[in-house]
């Protein structure tokens, strides 16, 4: 997968996409995040090689399709994102397993 600033729909924007590509969970949604950081100030680059700003980093809490719940931490704040993505490198060195199939 690869992360892509597309255009913002209201069917996808609660969406959260998992991906394979991009380095840092992020998202747009600063109401969302907790304990956030917005000393921490940065940019990132996309997959269409955009530069958009960080505004911060904090901490989000998801739940998936069979109501469980994870804290997602070092969350990124991109405003200009038009989706929030779930980083599978971040989750590998947080000791979550990501698996992924047709059926998944």
């Amino acid at each position: 997968m690869v992360a892509t600033n597309t255009e913002n729909s209201e069917t996808t924007k609660d969406v959260w996409y998992v991906d394979s590509g991009c380095s840092n969970h992020m998202t747009y949604n600063k109401s969302w995040l907790t304990n956030l950081d917005e000393s921490k100030k940065s940019k990132v680059r996309v997959a269409d090689n955009s530069t958009l700003k960080v505004e911060g980093i904090g901490n989000v809490r998801i739940k998936s399709r069979n109501g469980m719940h994870a804290t997602l931490e070092n969350m990124l704040l991109v405003p200009e994102m038009k989706c929030s993505l779930i980083s599978v490198g971040q989750l590998n060195e947080n000791g979550y397993t990501v698996i992924m199939g047709s059926n998944a």
